[in-house]
């Protein structure tokens, strides 16, 4: 879509960030003074408690202000990748980040070499410290992780090095690839896109989805050595650095850095290995309605029922998701209220704009939301799921200081799908047309595929390639290649057909670069599933809580917070229970087209 053709009620409002660029440049001044403030308390936090609150009092200044400046400078540069003055504006910020990293490198170390009776003793003394116990006792619960103060420093010189390996995929998969153009059902020739790729590949023309699914991975395949040296460099810097830091491994680094636990990434790939025949069941369904013995792998994307069309411009589904949420009650209701009038969503694609979907949090302004949206199914749901993180943030900076406000994914990823799985039961019970009913629970069974077992599958590759680079095997673009192609096969079973492309699919996964990251949506939807079923089962009781859950923000940790709403992730039972739900839903929809 054409960027000057967009109401501006459609695009984001980042004035409430900052009125202008210099206004941001200014707070930059600001920061930079209250970064040379710092200096003050180096080598002299052990001395008191009035020492230990004064830095993270000053600190806590410092992190407002740079969230604020952080979130305009990437805002700004996702609504225009191509934008030279934003781009500039965004290296800009990276490099002042860098700066304050380096700046507050010393408080870990310093605050690590305190005897942890004398910090206990530093809590009683001094009331004003209770703010920043759950942080400080992190650090202390992680001492062994942390460096010397001049390792930390070296290693915070390296922070923009270290992370550039994210931004050269998405310089290069969002901004440099053209994929070229296809021909869709009326044979037009259209632009391929990573926002329409969806559409495409979902067509019922199985041409059209054929040319999707080609073009795009063609693209990839051209590339492959490239991204896969790129990757491979991300995935060896998550080992050296859990080395660095006295881990048994990245994974362990990447689970405890979130207070989860292996036991529970583990735990889901087993127990969705133990349930793929259930998924199996779901494939052969799938290639039954579509009249094959064995489907293609762009077949897996179909919705397979007619839809006779139907679409879901911006407006109308912004009064369903309005309407399906209303039952978390008013204040729910108010917020997301909020969220649609003042401009908190950038909702259209355009050129150059940062693809895919996210919610950002800014802490003392409110919740931002970038959506692609295209006027499908999957566009509804996304909102629905984006405002389920919007909600989320926007009630835990609310309720918590800044500390206690950032939550981990796992426990963000709940929020968000417990909206989508809602959004599908409101949709399959109103809907009165047999056909569209079957749609819509077709439908739910490809987002429970799509996230349940498609990201697991993601986290059995990553562990795996993980694994190589830890025990020092080489790989090539080939091998790398030729593990995810195994995995994927052996999840989708003798249902499918291979083919020449499906191995290079791995590629265009962006949150690879973020490690051991995707299997929080598979525990995400499982976790979502319970609390869901059990929202609408009308116990108002379980509802407060879990409203009361979001609120507690990163206050407690996640495992524990889902405990709360009575799930335990460590055990198989909300996994299992989420293969009984998709089976359940699956017989629901076998009956409903025997009947058609």
């Amino acid at each position: 879509m054409n960027k000057n053709k967009i109401d501006k009620k459609y695009k984001w409002n980042l004035k409430d960030i900052y009125e202008n660029e210099e206004k941001l440049k200014e707070d930059i001044k600001e920061c930079e003074k209250l970064l040379s403030y710092l200096d003050e308390y180096k080598e002299k936090i052990n001395i008191s408690s009035d020492m230990l609150f004064g830095v993270y009092e000053l600190m806590e200044k410092i992190e407002t202000k740079i969230i604020k400046i952080q979130a305009y400078a990437m805002l700004n540069y996702h609504m225009d990748m191509s934008d030279s003055k934003a781009s500039k504006l965004y290296n800009e910020v990276e490099d002042f980040l860098s700066k304050a990293k380096i700046a507050n490198s010393f408080v870990e170390p310093e605050i690590t070499n305190i005897e942890e009776e004398k910090l206990r003793d530093f809590f009683n003394q001094d009331e004003r410290l209770k703010k920043y116990e759950r942080e400080i006792n992190e650090i202390i619960k992680n001492k062994k992780h942390i460096l010397t103060k001049e390792q930390e420093y070296v290693i915070s010189k390296y922070g923009n090095v270290l992370e550039s390996f994210s931004n050269i995929y998405d310089l290069l998969c969002d901004v440099d690839f053209k994929f070229g153009t296809i021909f869709d059902e009326n044979k037009k020739e259209v632009m391929l896109t990573h926002a329409n790729y969806s559409l495409y590949v979902m067509s019922n023309d199985e041409n059209v989805r054929k040319q999707a699914y080609e073009t795009m991975l063609k693209k990839y395949k051209e590339y492959i050595n490239t991204i896969t040296q790129n990757y491979l460099s991300s995935v060896k810097k998550d080992v050296i650095t859990a080395n660095l830091r006295n881990y048994s491994s990245s994974l362990h680094k990447a689970v405890e850095s979130e207070n989860s636990t292996i036991k529970v990434y583990e735990k889901l790939i087993e127990t969705v290995n133990e349930n793929l025949p259930v998924y199996h069941r779901y494939l052969r369904l799938k290639a039954r309605l579509l009249g094959v013995e064995k489907l293609n792998q762009y077949d897996i994307f179909l919705e397979t029922l007619n839809t006779n069309g139907k679409k879901y411009d911006f407006e109308t589904s912004k009064n369903i998701v309005m309407k399906v949420l209303s039952l978390f009650g008013d204040e729910y209701t108010e917020i997301l209220s909020k969220a649609f009038e003042e401009r908190w969503i950038d909702v259209y694609e355009r050129a150059g704009k940062y693809s895919g979907g996210y919610n950002m949090g800014v802490y003392s302004v409110h919740p931002y939301i970038l959506l692609n949206f295209v006027d499908d199914i999957d566009s509804l749901r996304t909102l629905a799921h984006e405002l389920g993180h919007c909600l989320h943030s926007y009630f835990s900076m609310k309720n918590q200081n800044l500390f206690n406000s950032d939550y981990t994914i796992m426990v963000a990823e709940v929020a968000s799908t417990v909206n989508e799985i809602i959004l599908s039961e409101y949709l399959i019970k109103n809907e009165k047309d047999k056909k569209m009913k079957a749609y819509y629970l077709n439908s739910l069974l490809n987002v429970i595929r799509g996230t349940l077992v498609v990201q697991t599958m993601f986290a059995e590759f990553e562990k795996k390639v993980h694994e190589y680079v830890e025990d020092d095997i080489p790989l090539s673009s080939e091998e790398v290649c030729n593990i995810y192609e195994n995995i994927n096969y052996r999840y989708l079973g003798d249902i499918v057909k291979p083919d020449e492309y499906g191995k290079y699919n791995w590629a265009r996964i962006p949150h690879f670069y973020r490690n051991f990251y995707v299997y929080k949506y598979a525990t995400g939807i499982s976790s979502a599933i319970a609390i869901a079923t059990r929202i609408l089962s009308g116990d108002e009781e379980y509802k407060k809580r879990y409203i009361e859950m979001l609120k507690l923000g990163g206050s407690k940790d996640p495992l524990e917070l889902l405990r709360l709403v009575d799930v335990d992730l460590e055990t198989d039972k909300p996994v299992k229970d989420a293969f009984k739900y998709f089976e359940e839903k699956l017989i629901e929809l076998e009956n409903l087209i025997n009947e058609l």
